[in-house]
């Protein structure tokens, strides 16, 4: 009796198990992307909100305006900052009181940014200008135009050109710090990682510069970057590119990536498609990573692993980044009229408001100021919007695993 012999597979068997090991693998790694990454990019068009009455957000306050403003900041003494598009600056307190009425170099477009120091600063026209409780300190010329509102670390201004340099100014005397030529100009960041910056630029790449300007390390990731934030010895950045599963599939992603103490880790650690880009950088609670993006989705990440952990779907796209009080996230959902507030413990919408007129709508990002977050509208007027909780609302889609904790 002969032995068994086992026969060499041949080369259509192993095609086989080799499509089938690949395909199992990217069904396995379409698990740990959201169901609704595919939806339309742009949800600037809001869509009716449920009804009910568990959560309600009430008009506090409504101070007129000469002009529309493009923002708000307090100042350490209460006092609001408010650029108008014309190109004046109001100092002015809740009472609608002005104190200081001054002219800027030019007009602004972009929202204003509030130092570490709490004074304000504003982009007018082709300058630079800074405003503490004296007054106005100062203003710089730039080179070029700015093409995004101002972000500012530790003793800087960061100011992105539309000539694609990134500028550094000293937030004591205006004087330039340093400029840095990036392709694609500056798009995210910086983010500060001990005496260094790491940005995002519109090319694609990370970059690592020290305190004057000088590179240091540059990774590329994708085709642009649009925003990131820092958590310990790990940056999370929404970014265009490829999403590593095969060569077509591209399109935004958060994705994180390790810092090292030479530089970036040479790739990043896990990818997670999302339905659309960002305006906001995406905000680290706890052990979850939370991304706003432009399709109108609220969604948590979990940090360490990048496995989707709950989505809640939101009226409209988010453009600027919330008002964090507790455990709820306030979302002013400019270019449209209405408020929204979260939990961040699982996305579950805790109220809304919408203004009065439909033509109304919010420009810039909110504050908050005693207890009431204020927001400046179309019609030129400040708004203060406060929330009270009356009970818990519909839960948005959460994971299996969130549900067996």
């Amino acid at each position: 009796m002969n032995p068994l012999r086992l026969r060499p597979a041949g080369p259509r068997v192993l095609a086989a198990l080799t499509l089938l090991v690949v395909a199992s693998a990217a069904q396995a790694q379409r698990r740990n992307d959201f169901p609704s990454w595919k939806r339309d990019v742009d949800r600037s068009a809001p869509h009716p909100l449920p009804e009910g009455p568990e959560g309600r957000v009430e008009l506090e306050l409504s101070l007129a305006l000469p002009g529309v403003a493009t923002g708000l900041v307090v100042l350490p003494d209460d006092t609001l900052v408010v650029p108008l598009r014309s190109g004046r600056l109001l100092r002015m307190d809740l009472r609608g009181g002005v104190s200081a009425d001054d002219g800027l170099p030019g007009p602004v477009a972009h929202p204003p940014a509030r130092a570490l120091d709490g004074s304000a600063v504003v982009l007018a026209g082709d300058s630079a200008c800074r405003v503490d409780l004296y007054g106005m300190a100062w203003c710089r010329p730039l080179a070029a135009a700015p093409v995004e509102a101002p972000r500012v670390t530790p003793g800087l201004v960061h100011v992105a050109l539309s000539d694609d340099r990134w500028v550094a100014l000293d937030v004591e005397s205006g004087e330039v710090r340093f400029e840095v030529a990036l392709p694609g100009g500056l798009t995210a960041g910086p983010v500060t990682w001990g005496d260094r910056f790491i940005v995002g630029t519109g090319g694609g790449e990370l970059v690592v510069a020290d305190a004057g300007g000088g590179i240091v390390d540059r990774r590329e990731v994708g085709e642009a970057v649009d925003e990131l934030t820092r958590d310990r010895a790990d940056l999370y950045l929404i970014a265009q590119g490829p999403t590593g599963r095969y060569a077509k599939d591209r399109g935004p992603f958060l994705a994180r990536w390790q810092l090292r103490s030479g530089g970036l880790a040479p790739r990043s650690r896990w990818r997670l498609r999302v339905g659309g880009g960002s305006s906001t950088p995406p905000m680290v609670l706890d052990d979850r990573v939370l991304v706003a993006s432009h399709d109108g989705y609220l969604r948590a990440v979990t940090g360490r692993k990048g496995r989707p952990s709950w989505e809640a779907d939101l009226p409209a796209r988010v453009l600027h980044p919330p008002v964090r009080r507790g455990g709820r996230l306030e979302f002013v959902l400019a270019p449209t009229g209405l408020m929204v507030v979260s939990s961040t413990r699982n996305g579950a919408l805790l109220g809304w408001k919408g203004l009065s007129d439909e033509d109304e709508f919010f420009v810039g990002p909110a504050v908050e100021l005693g207890g009431v977050t204020l927001a400046a509208t179309s019609f030129g007027r400040i708004v203060g919007l406060s929330w009270t909780f009356q009970g818990p609302l519909s839960t948005p889609k959460e994971s299996r695993r969130d549900r067996r904790r």
